[in-house]
């Protein structure tokens, strides 16, 4: 073959009597090679050493100058890193770089091998040879270094923040990726940097808007004071049997909770026990209109919210209540104070579906109660969600965001719960505000814990963008401060070439 890599003619390699080094197979390549290396590493990191000095100062004397003349020599380095991590900017990318900067090393080492494998070729020139060209290649790779850097980093950042991180344009033409998802990582980044201010604001309910815990702690046991004086029943059988439907029904609110706890322990419409007519004076509506009057007395809604919420609808912001209370608990709850008013949609879970047993009259006398807490004001406004696609189930939440027409940083979610308000507000990347303010009395929580056995846990990380400490401050965070450093976050990291081989697989990719 011609020497065209290492720019000679065969007939210099000649001589009269060649070094040959034939002490055994491929022994010849094995010593230009392995000398040839060392020499040639040495020689080119010697120039490139005084270069990078020769650099520095004309850097002092002339940075415009300095630097320019390096993007000149050096542009199609940056070039290739650049696209080499625009497409895939995890997979293979540093080895892809690595493989382009090397490839006139790479070149020169084949020449140098081919030539020493001729017995004709003086093994000591072509050693010699090997070494000049390898100390040229080196100190071309090692001065273009910096472009191959600045071009990588070019190249991740713009495939970051067009695609998403560590994603590349392969990505998109093997349709791991779509234009929604471009489209929504360009927004994410706008957003970052220009937020938008809030165009929906979703809202829990208990202990959120309204306290929850003298209602249930206090009215509770009032109602069971008041069932056990009209029954003669003990107010511990009492409490103890509609305890068991809390459990069953997994609802304090179901309007059949007293018919099912009671009803045959009070053999209604049997010899000897109560008839239909006195359970429901005596028991139903005794149980009930206790309840009821307590919440009256003591559900307290928190302070601010009912003019934060009439200056949320004056700016023309809607709001959605979305509760983990079932319907026929959660209309009644907003009614008390009227909170229905100030909002646009309430989304609470479909009522329990009523255990067979009852017989007809009990059964009519809780349908009774039950239509008429599901006819309080707000009614028209409900949607009824199913228990499965309870929050932190972002299935509701993705609907609403879709008919609003809104990007998810659009929307805040506020709530009492890190596992359900905050944990939905994750899922669905709409800004979560954690209400720090509501303080659940250990009473209330004893319930919820030992007798619901639906007690949360707190998350161990932090899944919300900020607390508030009380409902008004909703008003000050209607549009969040800049994130520059999610900003920075999302966009920059290493470039690909930079970060070792291993890194990225050989033979795949980092996921």
């Amino acid at each position: 073959m011609d020497n065209i890599s290492l720019g000679i003619n065969k007939s210099e390699l000649l001589a009269d009597e060649p070094q040959n080094h034939d002490s055994g197979l491929l022994s010849r390549e094995a010593y230009v090679i392995g000398n040839g290396l060392k020499d040639g590493l040495a020689q080119g990191a010697a120039r490139s050493s005084n270069d990078i000095c020769d650099f520095g100062k004309a850097v002092q004397e002339s940075p415009t100058s300095a630097l320019a003349d390096l993007v000149k020599n050096h542009w199609t380095e940056a070039a290739v890193a650049a696209g080499i991590s625009f497409v895939a900017p995890s997979k293979l990318a540093s080895t892809l770089i690595a493989a382009v900067s090397l490839r006139g090393v790479a070149s020169a080492t084949y020449d140098s091998a081919v030539l020493a494998a001729d017995p004709k070729n003086d093994t000591e020139k072509v050693k010699d040879l090997y070494a000049n060209s390898l100390s040229s290649e080196t100190h071309a790779l090692i001065n273009s270094l910096p472009m191959s850097f600045s071009g990588g980093f070019a190249g991740k950042v713009g495939a970051n923040a067009m695609f998403g991180k560590n994603i590349g344009a392969w990505d998109f033409v093997a349709e791991k990726k779509n234009l929604s998802d471009v489209k929504s990582n360009l927004w994410d980044l706008h957003d970052k940097v220009l937020p938008p201010k809030a165009k929906m604001v979703v809202v829990d309910l208990d202990a959120t808007l309204v306290s929850t815990n003298k209602h249930l702690t206090i009215g509770l046991d009032k109602a069971f004071a008041q069932v056990a004086e009209n029954t003669g029943l003990a107010k511990q059988e009492v409490r103890d049997a509609i305890y068991g439907q809390f459990k069953r029904l997994q609802t304090f609110g179901s309007s059949f909770t007293t018919e099912l706890a009671l009803g045959d322990k009070l053999q209604v419409g049997k010899p000897g026990g109560m008839s239909p007519e006195q359970f429901r004076s005596q028991v139903g509506d005794a149980y009930w209109k206790t309840l009821d009057a307590e919440a009256k007395h003591s559900l307290d809604v928190y302070d601010g919210v009912k003019s934060t919420l009439a200056e949320l609808n004056a700016q023309r912001i809607p709001v959605v209540v979305f509760s983990n209370s079932t319907a026929e608990a959660a209309l009644p709850r907003l009614a008390v104070h009227r909170l229905d008013a100030y909002t646009s949609k309430i989304l609470a879970l479909k009522n329990v579906t009523v255990p067979k047993g009852l017989s007809p009259e009990l059964y009519n006398q809780a349908a009774e109660r039950h239509a008429a807490r599901m006819s309080s004001p707000g009614s028209e406004k409900l949607v009824e969600v199913p228990r499965e696609l309870r929050k932190p189930n972002p299935t509701y939440m993705e609907q609403l965001i879709a008919d609003a027409n809104l990007r998810p940083k659009q929307v805040m979610m506020i709530g009492d719960s890190l596992k359900d308000d905050m944990g939905i507000a994750a899922k669905t990347g709409v800004r979560g505000l954690w209400a720090r303010y509501s303080e659940i009395d250990r009473l209330y929580e004893t319930v919820m814990r030992d007798v619901m056995k639906y007690g949360q846990k707190k998350p161990v990380t932090q899944n919300y963008e900020s607390e508030l400490h009380s409902f008004a401050e909703v008003l000050s965070k209607l549009r969040p401060e800049r994130d520059l450093k999610g900003f920075v976050s999302s966009v920059s990291s290493l470039p690909a070439w930079y970060t070792p081989v291993m890194a990225y697989g050989l033979a795949g990719h980092d996921k």
